[in-house]
């Protein structure tokens, strides 16, 4: 059974002949790799080219171009076009894998072809922040409900990366990821928690995940404040499609993405546009009958905003993200 790596190039020059060794090194071998070039303004696909031309191809290895920029989610989707495996694993270029990462992923699929994903766990280098590990025990999880449910429950994490996916699954139920969006693997992730039926946990390290400077990932601004307001009203369009208004576990996951983006905003002092986007997060509430959720202490502050006229919310809903925020750095968070 095959396996399809997409690997989009941009901008990695520093970074990518330690990725493509690692992919090169795979025990796994029925692979392709395919590479997108999106276009960047470094000699990444010189190295590229360089580096398919002096090394043996243990398996087939295809270079897709844009004709200009288009991003990681296009990048991506191009991929997903073009792959021909009967699984699909995402890898971004400034990573790596272990040797023995896709024969890993590959073995619960030996047994059970029809499962829809398998996911491993990862490392983070070049950072002391903590990033959500993979806390699900090893097996398998069947039915939709207890894998979404794991999911906005922060059981599994939101990166596309280090899963290994049913083409069939992304195909049938157009598992795209949606172009023009910054964060694009929280909703994809959020999407492939909506949809599945199947999964499998291991509980190994397969996946190196480095965090760079100026990255997207260490620095916050006014464009991801807004780029995460739009993954907010896109959950809610997913919501609406997959009918999970009643479901207070996913209420609880988008109004969580709503006060980490307040408490971002507060962190970096953007002021200026913090009211409009309020208004916009109060009107795309989408979940009936809130004062029968049970919520923990500091969710239920949160939820007070809605009773009250636009605003005195807004105020309420700064206060309390003040509160939070110097409760945040007082306990050195």
């Amino acid at each position: 059974m095959k396996v399809s790596i997409i690997i989009p190039i941009y901008n990695v020059a520093k970074y990518v002949t330690a990725c493509l060794n690692s992919v090169f090194n795979q025990t796994y071998k029925d692979l392709e790799v395919i590479l997108i070039d999106d276009c960047g303004q470094d000699n990444s696909m010189e190295i590229v080219h360089n580096f398919v031309e002096s090394h043996p191809q243990p398996f087939p290895i295809r270079i897709l171009y844009h004709k200009q920029n288009r991003g990681l989610s296009a990048a991506r989707n191009t991929g997903i076009n073009a792959a021909e495996g009967d699984f699909i694993y995402f890898l971004d270029s400034d990573d790596i894998i272990a040797s023995n990462c896709i024969e890993y992923l590959m073995e619960p699929f030996l047994n059970e072809p029809n499962l829809d994903f398998v996911i491993a766990d990862y490392h983070v280098i070049g950072s002391d922040k903590l990033y959500p590990p993979l806390l699900l025990k090893q097996g398998k999880i069947l039915g939709n409900e207890n894998i979404l449910n794991a999911f906005v429950s922060g059981q599994w994490y939101m990166m596309a990366v280090n899963k290994l996916l049913n083409r069939k699954l992304i195909l049938e139920k157009e598992l795209y990821f949606k172009e023009g969006l910054l964060h694009e693997d929280m909703l994809w992730s959020f999407q492939l928690a909506c949809v599945a039926d199947s999964m499998y946990v291991i509980r190994k390290q397969t996946y190196l995940y480095y965090i760079h400077e100026n990255s997207i990932t260490t620095n916050f601004s006014s464009r991801n404040f807004v780029a995460y307001s739009n993954i907010v009203s896109e959950f809610n369009k997913l919501v609406k499609q997959y009918n999970l208004r009643e479901n207070i576990e996913v209420f609880h996951f988008v109004e969580g993405v709503k006060i980490s983006t307040f408490l971002k905003k507060i962190e970096v002092h953007y002021p200026d546009t913090l009211y409009t986007i309020y208004l916009n997060y109060r009107n795309d509430v989408i979940f009936p009958s809130l004062k029968s959720l049970r919520n923990k202490l500091s969710r239920l502050f949160w939820h007070f905003q809605y009773y009250f006229p636009a605003r005195v919310g807004y105020i309420y809903c700064l206060c309390i993200t003040h509160l939070f925020y110097y409760l945040k750095m007082k306990n050195g968070k």
